[in-house]
C-alpha cells in the first residue's frame, strides 16, 4: 500500500531526525530498510553530518553500510533533486576524509544529478 509506505517513510524520517546518538541513527536506519526512501537516505546522512559535529564517529561498517544504500538509491534513481542535494551536503560534512568510500558516494550522486540536471533550480 503507497499511503502506509508513504506515512512509514515520513515517521522513518522523523526517528532518524530525532536520533542522538551515531549508533542510535543506524539502529533506526537498519530497522527502516525496507522503507528506505529518498528522504530517510538524505536523512540518515543530514543527521550523521550533525551527530559527527559533537565528535562522535560512525564505524567503517556503518558507512559502509550507508554508501552502498545511498549508492543503490542513486543507481536507480529513486533520489529526488532535493534529496541528492541534501545527502552530497550531508556526506561532505560528515564525512572528515576524503577517502575512497567518500569519493564513491559522491560520484554515484554525481551521476545522479547529471541525469536529473533539469530538476535542479
Amino acid at each position: 500500500n503507497k499511503s502506509k509506505d508513504g506515512v512509514a517513510a515520513n515517521e522513518l524520517k522523523l526517528k532518524i531526525e530525532g536520533a542522538g546518538t551515531i549508533s542510535d541513527l543506524f539502529a533506526i536506519h537498519a530497522r527502516g530498510s525496507e522503507y528506505d526512501s529518498d528522504v530517510s537516505v538524505a536523512a540518515t546522512w543530514m543527521q550523521l553530518s550533525k551527530l559527527s559535529q559533537g565528535g562522535e564517529s560512525a564505524s567503517q561498517d556503518q558507512i559502509s553500510r550507508l554508501v552502498d544504500a545511498t549508492e543503490r538509491m542513486a543507481a536507480i534513481e529513486r533520489l529526488s533533486s532535493e534529496a541528492l542535494a541534501n545527502t552530497a551536503y550531508g556526506v561532505v560534512q560528515a564525512m572528515q576524509k576524503r577517502d575512497k568510500q567518500t569519493m564513491r558516494v559522491l560520484d554515484a550522486l554525481a551521476c545522479a544529478s547529471a541525469a536529473r540536471i533539469d530538476q535542479f533550480n
